[in-house]
């Protein structure tokens, strides 16, 4: 299936490439994930199950861990 060109696909990009954080949201079933993972499949944190929200919530500083491991093993998997 092929992806749908978003307006805003250029300033997202534009972001991860500054390693900047995107947070998205919007109405549902509009192709918020579609377009996230077609972007940077493996990076992408979901807040809709209350678990992993809360989970988050009370732990903040294990969402930059996470995310800073995903991203280095992406860079070694990607150089090599």
């Amino acid at each position: 299936m092929d992806n749908i060109f978003r307006i805003i696909t250029p300033q997202i990009e534009a972001l991860i490439k500054r390693n900047k954080s995107v947070l998205l949201f919007g109405a549902r079933q509009t192709g918020k994930t579609t377009l996230l993972n077609s972007l940077q499949p493996d990076v992408m944190v979901s807040f809709v199950l209350p678990e992993v929200r809360q989970r988050y919530e009370k732990h903040p500083d294990r969402l930059i861990q996470e995310i800073t491991a995903k991203v280095s093993r992406k860079k070694i998997t990607f150089h090599s």
